[in-house]
């Protein structure tokens, strides 16, 4: 009997030992899947709220204003090295509408706009009302017109809005801005952030420059989103419509590799690496929002996006700074991009520049050892910059040539290293400007001014605002740290940089080198990666 006890005694313990083991690995085994997602210091990172932002949140409307709602500044900075900790490596629930004609409401569910004394058609505008804005477009399909320009106009007319803001009447006898617009592609779920942004835009800069609005999105703009906007500024808005050229999957693009390289984009966590949509909107940004008709008497943009927040008051207009100093681009922030997102690039964009003969001052910035691109980019989620540049039919030709290779869709190409490249190749390093002086946040990344001697150059002389220090310049709120030190942060490079020309026979070299050192390899990709690339290479 007393053997038979400890036998059962015994035989309960080993159950108990084996659960708790299992129960550990398990919970082992999520934590750190979660952990090498998300980063090894994300679980300390905190929101915060300072003086500034919680006013502009108290005066946010009853309905938007949400007790839960806290300020996107994050305490981010971390001293691992990239990219275990890269602020986009972790998988993200941000996620677009999926868009397409089926989804375009009828235009009876926005009736109420046409009946409200707020919003008017812009000047020189077909004044056109269907009754079903996906009859209208079959119609359009239909029809034959002598450029796309035309025919995009058009397309998007009824869905065109303009909000003549009070400001406007100061301008009746002279206007010296620059023609300039702030740009923000925007969904109409995004109205609580977007408010949030627009307030803070307004106190920071715009209630005083008076730049108007362009508010554009894939599907066409609530009343409710409009007039929330509208009871914001007091300056010119345009809400607008995208054509469905500019927001959709091209007919060249094979749907199954597509979806293949989505599915395994997502299975080892890249950031939007499944999504069909954030692929529209760096295709977008990347070739088509210059196009836009709305904005084809613009020469200068500013883009803004909603949720993020301005640390600073900009006494000085940023535009026409640009305008007087021949800058054509310039950001705030300068990271390394995500490499899975990018893998063949930097080969394209070799390859485009060989074939095109370019000489540049400025492409040596983006290149590392071996000839291999060290990931640096200008986010261009901030970013000031002329039209001129996009407009070029060298940068044209640049995009073309991506477009063509499908990788916008097969990989997950970002419009930001689409940009800076497009930069490198075709614009001097004296072209381009940082504007050390604008305190900035998104997506948990913060730029605030850290002044220092070498600095001094950065920052217009005539900036007087109670913000800043007596150095002249906007500093870091509490508990913040900028991103500019981050092991990551390309922003010393550029300080530092000293232009070297690289001319047809370099970029033939670096080239040669990709191509010679197994251009897949030397990113640290993941095998499962690489198998997606050897796949995509043998179905092509």
């Amino acid at each position: 009997m007393v053997a038979f006890t400890i036998t059962s005694t015994t035989l309960l313990l080993c159950v108990c030992i084996y659960l708790s083991i299992t129960y550990f690995i398990l919970t082992k085994s999520f934590f750190l899947e979660q952990f090498n997602l998300k980063g090894p210091k994300y679980y300390k990172n905190h929101f915060r709220i300072n003086r500034i932002t919680q006013e502009l949140l108290d005066d946010l409307p009853d309905e938007l204003n949400e007790s839960t709602y806290q300020s996107p500044i994050k305490n981010v900075f971390n001293e691992d090295y990239y990219p275990l900790n890269h602020p986009l490596g972790h998988k993200n629930t941000f996620s677009l509408s999926k868009t397409t004609k089926d989804d375009i409401p009828s235009n009876n569910q926005y009736s109420d706009i046409y009946y409200n004394p707020l919003f008017s058609r812009l000047d020189n505008w077909p004044n056109i009302r269907p009754e079903n804005l996906k009859n209208y477009i079959q119609i359009l399909e239909n029809t034959s017109y002598i450029n796309n320009h035309t025919r995009w106009k058009d397309e998007i007319a009824p869905w065109v809005w303009h909000y003549r803001g009070s400001n406007e009447d100061s301008f009746k006898i002279s206007d010296n801005r620059v023609k300039a617009a702030i740009v923000i592609l925007v969904r109409n779920s995004e109205l609580k952030n977007m408010v949030y942004t627009i307030k803070q835009f307004e106190a920071r800069f715009n209630s005083r420059y008076m730049y108007p609005y362009v508010f554009l999105n894939d599907v066409p703009f609530t009343s409710k989103f409009m007039n929330a906007i509208a009871e914001h500024t007091k300056n010119n808005v345009t809400f607008a419509l995208l054509p469905k050229d500019h927001w959709e999957t091209p007919s060249f693009v094979d749907k199954k590799i597509f979806d293949q390289s989505r599915k395994q984009l997502e299975s080892i966590g890249v950031a939007y690496g499944g999504l069909e949509s954030y692929r529209h909107m760096c295709r977008f940004y990347s070739g088509f929002f210059h196009k836009h008709p709305v904005l084809q008497d613009i020469e200068y943009y500013w883009r803004i996006e909603p949720g993020v927040d301005y640390l600073c008051d900009l006494n000085y207009d940023p535009f026409r700074f640009m305008k007087d100093n021949k800058k054509v681009y310039a950001f705030v922030i300068s990271i390394k991009e995500i490499p899975t997102t990018i893998p063949s690039l930097w080969e394209h964009t070799l390859r485009f520049a060989v074939q095109n003969n370019i000489t540049s001052n400025f492409f040596k910035f983006f290149a590392g050892r071996d000839s291999q691109y060290n990931l640096c980019h200008f986010w261009s989620n901030f970013e000031i910059a002329s039209f001129d540049f996009l407009r070029s039919t060298n940068y044209e030709n640049y995009f073309n040539y991506l477009d063509s290779t499908k990788n916008f869709f097969y990989e997950r190409w970002g419009d930001a290293p689409v940009h800076s490249l497009a930069a490198g190749l075709f614009l001097n390093y004296e072209d381009i400007h940082f504007f050390n002086d604008i305190g900035y946040t998104h997506d948990g990344c913060t730029h605030c001014t850290q002044y220092n001697e070498t600095d001094k150059n950065e920052t217009p002389k005539n900036l007087t605002t109670p913000d800043l220090d007596s150095s002249g310049t906007c500093p870091c709120p509490p508990n913040v740290q900028s991103i500019d030190n981050a092991p990551f942060s390309c922003l010393q490079r550029f300080k530092t940089y000293k232009p070297i020309v690289w001319t047809n026979k370099s970029f033939s070299k670096a080239l040669n080198t990709v191509i010679t050192n197994k251009r897949y390899k030397s990113y640290k990709m993941l095998y499962i990666h690489q198998d997606q690339r050897r796949w995509i290479d043998l179905s092509l």
